[in-house]
């Protein structure tokens, strides 16, 4: 069974069971997605293919539109990518605190096993978590409590600098100034170039002045 085929076949038995939750399959990008009041949550799945097996990873998370239309005129992403950005975003094995889990199919038993391991992890954890981040409070204390410390949900250092600072500003978080003094900092000790830490400045300078009704 060749990579494509297996995709397909993973897809179609994963989506009556992702319907059931409210989450349609979207075919472009290929991902499982629901709507939220704030934007989306997904789970979107990352094909290896090996030379004994494919590899899958199961990424999930959600996507605040708020954040991501202010982040987006101030990161360097693609503009094609930029609609469907997420602003927290794992894996099963991080969760799990498996760094380097994978699913390797090799047959149909694998294939059988990963599905029933992907839904029993969703109706177990999975969904509990979209429910638990869903709001923008429990956003700026996920990225915004503990700056100093790796956030397991936002892997790019930099995005969760300019991420972080939003979202304590449109929570009005009263760290917000202090916040950027550390992430503008962080950015200058990881030798972040010099037009990404003009943005992150921009970007401060366009928060002072928001208003988020």
């Amino acid at each position: 069974m060749d990579l494509s085929s297996f995709e397909k076949k993973l897809f179609t038995s994963l989506e009556d069971f992702f319907t059931s939750h409210n989450f349609p399959f979207y075919p472009t990008p290929a991902q499982f997605r629901r709507s939220t009041v704030s934007g989306f949550d997904n789970v979107i799945f990352s094909f290896s293919p090996y030379q004994e097996a494919l590899w899958v990873d199961v990424f999930f998370g959600n996507r605040f539109e708020t954040v991501e239309q202010i982040a987006q005129q101030f990161l360097t992403n693609r503009l094609d990518f930029r609609p469907d950005a997420n602003t927290l975003l794992t894996t099963i094995g991080r969760f799990r605190q498996r760094t380097y889990f994978h699913y390797k199919l090799k047959n149909q038993s694998d294939f059988d096993a990963a599905c029933a391991d992907i839904t029993t992890f969703f109706v177990e954890k999975g969904f509990a978590f979209f429910e638990l981040v869903g709001t923008l409070s429990e956003l700026d204390s996920i990225l915004n409590d503990f700056p100093e410390q790796r956030c397991a949900y936002v892997a790019n250092a930099t995005h969760r600098a300019f991420k972080g600072l939003i979202a304590a500003r449109l929570a009005q978080n009263p760290r917000f100034e202090k916040l950027y003094d550390f992430y503008k900092k962080e950015l200058a000790d990881n030798y972040t170039d010099q037009p990404t830490q003009i943005s992150f400045e921009k970007l401060h300078t366009f928060l002072q002045y928001y208003s988020h009704n």
